[in-house]
């Protein structure tokens, strides 16, 4: 191979490997070494892994609250098993939650006890390397005797300065209504790895929208702009949109008259993502739609993209996107999940063979998922999962 010209080797043979073959090309020699290690060839390898021919990773939060599992979703013949870093005072997190997913990078918040609220710690894990770095903690407001507090996360990246961050917004109720409650407080604080630092960008005493859902991650577009759903006073949902540039609150997205106003029709509201296009799922007991924005900031642009009218069969969409994709080379059939997260299934949304078609074996019960890209992108400060645990766990992708 030495005889090859070098853009041969980076280009046309190296960029084209999963992780788990370069990491191995490493240790042939030093200038294996440095080649792949260095920067430009870990963004021409991310380039590579983001095009559409790429293998769809897909990662799921085990209920065993031990490990997250790795699947190719066009070829599902086996799941990978990634634990979880775990520190002496956390032998057995008790829930797991995945906040979103960049470049091959993961935020999960881990939470150590069932009583324990909001979640207890968050740690940044690239799955592929297994390099994990834990984001400090930071306590929320408190609480007032007749308030309750209400957490939610969003993961994004700020292109500008090339800054991974993590969004977290406490709100503090004064009391529950039917269809939101009233905030009484909200503080909006930033992550960022690059300064290892949370910053505060906001903090506002009433006259408040209030998030529509509890623990409702951002919904990530463009890798900078995170999303969640929020219900003003006069039941209207809008779709507020934060800049992880700007570390600020960007215009809302607008919403369709047939989305906007909150009723009894449907119980659960939330944001998704499907090829890239943000998403809006409305749901009660035996029906859920969902609407796409095909060109972003665009209302003209929601369309109905299907409904399923059979969904006690499907996932109820309460904390994590029931539609994941849809199957390579069909517009048809979309990645759904089972009501009690026992595997997922492809269901059949075309007007001949509609419902559920086939179920994807193997898949352990699980919490959340959502999509990753394989990469040698680094956590600044970051350490390997226990040499110990590694041993139980074989390298992939």
């Amino acid at each position: 191979m030495s005889s090859l010209p070098k853009d041969i080797i980076i280009h046309e043979i190296f960029s084209k490997l999963p992780v788990k073959s370069l990491l191995r090309f490493k240790c042939v020699s030093k200038s294996f070494y440095a080649l792949i290690s260095s920067p430009e060839f870990v963004e021409i390898h991310l380039r590579e892994s983001r095009s559409p021919d790429a293998n769809r990773l897909l990662i799921l939060a085990g209920k065993d609250c031990r490990n997250l599992y790795s699947i190719d979703i066009d070829s599902p013949d086996s799941v990978t098993t990634i634990p979880l870093p775990c520190t002496p005072d956390e032998s057995s997190p008790r829930e797991v939650s995945i906040v979103g997913s960049i470049d091959g990078l993961i935020c999960v918040g881990l939470r150590r006890g069932r009583y324990s609220f909001p979640m207890s710690k968050h740690i940044l894990i690239n799955p592929s390397t297994r390099v994990f770095r834990e984001i400090p903690y930071k306590r929320t407001p408190k609480v007032p005797i007749s308030g309750s507090i209400q957490v939610n996360f969003g993961f994004g990246f700020d292109d500008l300065n090339r800054d991974f961050k993590l969004v977290k917004i406490t709100d503090v109720h004064e009391t529950h209504g039917p269809l939101g409650t009233v905030v009484k407080l909200r503080e909006v604080i930033v992550y960022s790895l690059n300064e290892n630092t949370w910053k505060l960008v906001e903090i506002v005493n009433g006259g408040i929208d209030s998030l529509f859902m509890e623990r409702q991650n951002g919904v990530l577009i463009k890798n900078h702009l995170l999303h969640w759903v929020f219900l003003d006073s006069n039941h209207n949902y809008r779709v507020g949109c934060f800049d992880t540039r700007s570390d600020n609150w960007a215009k809302d997205v607008p919403l369709p008259k047939e989305l906007s106003k909150a009723s009894n029709k449907f119980l659960a509201q939330s944001l998704g993502v499907i090829n890239g296009c943000l998403c809006f799922s409305q749901a009660n007991s035996s029906l859920e739609e969902v609407w796409m924005m095909k060109d972003y900031e665009a209302k003209e642009s929601w369309v109905k993209l299907f409904h399923i009218t059979d969904y006690n069969y499907t996932c109820y969409y309460q904390f994590t996107q029931p539609f994941f994709c849809f199957r390579r080379e069909s517009k048809d059939e979309v990645l759904c999940k089972n009501l009690d997260g026992k595997g997922l299934f492809w269901y059949d949304i075309g007007p001949i063979t509609y419902g559920k078609k086939e179920k994807i074996k193997g898949i352990p019960a699980f919490f959340e998922g959502c999509f990753f890209t394989g990469s040698l992108v680094e956590i600044p400060g970051g350490c390997h999962i226990s040499r110990d645990k590694l041993n139980d766990y074989p390298l992939f992708l």
